[in-house]
C-alpha cells in the first residue's frame, strides 16, 4: 500500500496527508490487492502519525549541480546523548564521498533555503554487506537550524525486534524535474505500507544476516489511499528511509500519541520491484553507533543492553 504527497521544499504533510496507527490493515497474499479500512477517527490518527514520521525524515542533499542541492537519498534524524546524527544507507555515498563535504537539508517552511551540514563526521561499517551509515552533525549552528524545522528521534522511538504488524516506509523518491531549472523545485514524499515476509526471497543478494536483514512485500500494485489500486513506483532515492512499526495500543484510557507508538525498526537499503523491499534492522545501527566511541557504547548499553562485539 502506498501513497504520496507533493510539498514545496517544506517537506511537511498538509492536513489531508495520512499515515498510520490503529487502522484495520489487511494484507492478502492470495491477491495483489492489499487494502485499508479506515473510519474517520483512524484517518485523523493516520494524519498525526504521518506528520510525526515526516518531521524526522529528511532528504539528504548535496550541492553537486551548479551549487544547487539535489537529493541523494533519505535519512532519519536521531539524537543520542545530546549528539545528533542522520541515519541512512551507506551506498548513497559509495560513488561520491566528496558529496559529504557539501551536504544540506531543506530549511524553512517555504522557499528554497537549506541548512548546510558543516563538519560532518561519517561512520559506516567496514563490511559492504551492512548497508547502513550515520552522519554526525557536529556543528552547533547546523544542529539548531535543523531542530527549528525538524525532529530528532531518540532510542525511545526505536525497536530492535522484527516487526509483527504492517510497517510504514517514508522517503523521497527521485524525480527527473529536480534538474530542470525551468520548474519550481518540488519534492514528493512517499509512504509505503507493507508487511514483513516470513522467508528470505530466493533471489536475495548474499550475504543475508538473519535478524539483521529484513524483507518486506513489494508487489506490482498497491492500494493508494483514497484513490484505489495503482502500480507501485520505483523507490530510487528512498534508500536510507526508516521502516516503522506501530507498536502497542493505549491502555486504560492512556492518551494516544504518535511519538509513543511509532517505532523505527529498520533502514531501507534496496528493493526489487514487484518482489520485495530490503532493510537493515535498527539493531545494526545501534551496534555501529556503539563501535564509534566509548561514550556512545556506554549509553547504548545502559538503554538497550547492546554491547560491542
Amino acid at each position: 500500500m502506498i501513497f504520496g504527497k507533493s510539498v514545496e521544499m517544506r517537506l511537511r504533510p498538509s492536513a489531508d496527508t495520512v499515515a498510520a496507527n490503529r487502522a484495520d490493515i489487511s494484507m492478502s497474499h492470495k491477491s495483489t490487492e492489499p487494502f485499508l479500512r479506515l473510519d474517520e477517527e483512524k484517518r485523523v490518527e493516520f494524519t498525526a502519525l504521518q506528520s510525526f514520521m515526516l518531521r524526522s525524515t529528511v532528504p539528504i542533499m548535496a550541492e553537486i549541480v551548479d551549487k544547487k542541492p539535489i537529493p541523494q537519498g533519505t535519512g532519519t534524524l536521531f539524537r543520542l546523548n545530546e549528539r545528533h546524527f542522520i541515519v541512512t544507507a551507506k551506498h548513497i555515498f559509495k560513488s561520491d564521498y566528496d558529496s559529504l563535504s557539501s551536504l544540506a537539508i531543506p530549511d524553512g517552511l517555504t522557499g528554497t533555503s537549506f541548512t548546510r551540514i558543516i563538519d560532518a563526521q561519517y561512520t559506516r561499517p567496514s563490511a559492504d554487506a551492512f548497508d547502513v551509515a550515520v552522519v554526525e552533525i557536529t556543528n552547533r549552528d547546523s544542529v539548531e537550524a535543523i531542530k527549528h524545522n525538524w525532529n530528532f528521534l531518540t532510542l525511545d522511538n526505536v525497536q530492535f525486534d522484527p516487526p509483527r504488524t504492517p510497517v510504514w516506509i517514508v522517503g523521497f523518491p527521485e524525480d527527473a524535474d529536480w534538474l530542470d531549472q525551468t520548474k519550481p523545485f518540488m519534492i514528493k514524499s512517499i509512504t509505503v505500507v507493507t508487511e514483513l515476509l516470513t522467508t528470505v526471497p530466493p533471489d536475495a543478494e548474499p550475504p543475508v544476516h538473519i535478524g539483521l536483514d529484513l524483507f518486506f512485500l513489494y508487489d506490482k500494485h498497491a492500494h493508494v489511499l483514497d484513490r484505489g489500486l495503482e502500480p507501485t513506483p520505483e523507490l530510487f532515492g528512498v534508500s536510507g528511509a526508516s521502516i516503522w512499526e506501530l507498536s502497542g495500543q493505549p491502555q486504560n484510557g492512556e492518551l494516544w500519541l504518535p511519538e509513543k507508538f511509532a517505532k523505527a525498526v529498520a533502514v531501507q537499503s534496496s528493493f526489487r520491484h514487484s518482489k520485495y523491499i530490503r532493510g537493515k534492522s535498527w539493531l545494526a545501527v545501534a551496534k555501529m553507533l556503539a563501535k564509534m566511541d566509548d561514550e556512545l557504547k556506554t549509553v547504548i548499553f545502559e538503554k538497550t543492553g547492546i554491547i560491542r562485539d
